[in-house]
């Protein structure tokens, strides 16, 4: 495997990526990269320059100032020569495999991080981009959040993405969830 060092504007994402990555998973994400680096070279299809792995590694450093303030605009690059249809399906492929975070496992992890005294509370939520409250989950193995049901109003209706305008249906019809976190 040659890794070759390329300025961030050689490559560019492909129209058809299936992935995504979640908020808290993307902050984690640029944690890791601005304080360990590149760990893993991003995969690049030969023909066109497309991303085939790694996106979301290199929209970090096409759009975190405190990563390249550190590490550099350059990426590490492994090309692949493969078609398009191919380069799709080693896309899905790397990204079902890396699998996902088993929540039982997690809190087991975590708890023997806590335990080792390594690293505090408030260093790990921080390191892992954790809330408060996901963590005390974590730690104290109740993965199931418990709320007081009693202070919430439950409907059994919810409200939907697309709401009719004002003038189409009675505000007396439209429901909204009674809930500040909802």
């Amino acid at each position: 495997m040659k890794i070759q060092m390329l300025p961030k504007t050689a490559v560019h994402p492909p129209e058809w990526r299936a992935t995504s990555i979640l908020r808290p998973d993307l902050l984690l994400l640029k944690t890791s990269l601005t304080e360990s680096g590149w760990l893993q070279p991003i995969v690049v299809r030969v023909s066109d320059n497309s991303i085939i792995d790694g996106s979301e590694r290199w929209n970090v450093v096409c759009t975190d100032e405190r990563f390249r303030k550190k590490h550099g605009d350059s990426i590490p690059v492994v090309f692949h020569d493969v078609d398009e249809i191919d380069a799709m399906v080693l896309h899905v492929r790397l990204n079902r495999a890396r699998g996902f975070v088993h929540p039982v496992r997690l809190s087991s992890v975590v708890n023997k991080i806590i335990v080792s005294a390594k690293y505090g509370e408030r260093d790990l939520a921080a390191i892992l981009a954790m809330s408060d409250d996901e963590l005390e989950l974590l730690l104290t193995g109740d993965l199931i959040k418990k709320k007081n049901l009693q202070k919430y109003e439950y409907s059994r209706a919810w409200v939907p993405v697309e709401v009719p305008t004002e003038g189409e249906v009675p505000s007396s019809f439209i429901e909204r969830p009674p809930n500040e976190d909802r």
